[in-house]
């Protein structure tokens, strides 16, 4: 995460100074703050003037909010939103914010929680305050989930409440909107079988030869994958040069077998390794939480830009059965789209339309 860039505008007069607040520079240029792994940026109200970053991070937010209303404050933090937990977020995090009349006066008020989440940030909300000038402080400790990393320093945002003044609006170029959105045709899906929501990963696998439907309208769409099917045709996405692979590493999969040539590929990119007695299992049916594992693989061997997400599992009422060894790999299934529902269902085999959709995921199709 980038840090705040300051420029340098002006030094401050001395009758500046007699201000509360010890002012070094001015700049303009508000940006992510922090200094301890976690950093946090203001997003709601939107303008914000950087005052000093020296020791404490001091800003001003331009503008009077309005007396006698509540008063919403949204920001980001870098690190720890990807399992980003409330509960937890509002035991250790939210005690450390509160609203004072100055930085080192007595808190008049702590923020109550309002929502969070990893796209739309932490929102809270203060109770109408009187005509007069206040700051807004976040504590040096403040995480989002991520023990190992807080703000290592204190943030304060100074503002000032005026009657008549008018809630800032939403900053109209997050996120930028196309000047004209399409409509999308509905995708033609002539097998029975595949839902709507896989239709189009289906048929663009099957438009290239990659699936063979089992009769004019029906795909086969429930039938069990295998994990040689599944490393074929994540290798026939990537167009691979099949000459390239002439034996077999493993005891059970014979050079002449069709899926030789993927499998090693795939032990080549260290998507598998075998089970380790010289046997790799391509005709053994693979369970959704062994595809996440050998996805998760993919997106980093490939750095794909959602390579490194995760999210939480406390949604999911599965979640305890999920294998150690497979957590890490299904919270970022399901932050890469891979898993939708209520369920994991991370011991169920996977099926060809959920390979599908798996496909489209990590942008095989």
């Amino acid at each position: 995460m980038k840090r705040i860039r300051t420029t340098l505008v002006s030094l401050l007069s001395a009758a500046a100074l007699t201000l509360s607040l010890t002012v070094a520079v001015s700049a303009s240029g508000y940006d992510f703050q922090g200094t301890a792994g976690q950093t946090l940026k203001l997003t709601t109200p939107a303008a914000v003037t950087v005052e000093s970053t020296e020791g404490v991070y001091r800003n001003t937010i331009d503008g009077a909010l309005p007396a006698g209303e509540e008063l919403t404050f949204t920001f980001q933090l870098s690190a720890g939103m990807n399992n980003y937990d409330a509960e937890l977020f509002q035991e250790k995090s939210l005690p450390l914010i509160a609203v004072k009349a100055s930085y080192e006066g007595e808190t008049l008020c702590t923020p109550t929680y309002v929502s969070g989440s990893k796209a739309d940030g932490i929102t809270l909300s203060v109770p109408a305050l009187e005509e007069g000038s206040y700051v807004l402080v976040f504590g040096a400790g403040i995480q989002a989930n991520n023990p190992d990393k807080t703000l290592g320093q204190d943030i304060v945002f100074s503002f000032t409440v005026a009657d008549g003044a008018t809630t800032p609006e939403e900053p109209t170029e997050t996120p930028e909107q196309p000047t004209e959105t399409p409509e999308q045709p509905a995708v033609e899906c002539p097998y029975t079988d595949v839902s709507a929501d896989a239709a189009g990963a289906v048929m663009a696998l099957v438009e290239k030869g990659f699936l063979t439907p089992v009769s004019e309208t029906e795909l086969g769409a429930a039938e069990p994958v295998t994990r040689g099917q599944l490393l074929t045709l994540m290798g026939q996405c990537r167009d691979i040069n099949v000459s390239k692979y002439t034996a077999s590493s493993f005891t059970d999969l014979t050079n002449d077998d069709p899926a030789m040539p993927y499998v090693e590929w795939a032990v080549g990119k260290g998507l598998v390794s075998g089970y380790g007695d010289g046997t790799v299992g391509a005709a053994d049916q693979i369970t959704r939480e062994q595809a996440a594992c050998i996805l998760a693989r993919y997106a980093a061997a490939f750095e794909l830009e959602n390579a490194s997400g995760k999210e939480s599992l406390g949604a999911f009422s599965d979640k305890d059965q999920v294998s150690a060894w497979a957590k890490e790999s299904v919270q970022w299934a399901v932050a890469a789209g891979l898993f939708t529902g209520e369920t994991l269902q991370p011991q169920a085999t996977v099926t060809v339309q959920e390979m599908a959709v798996m496909m489209a995921a990590v942008d095989l199709i």
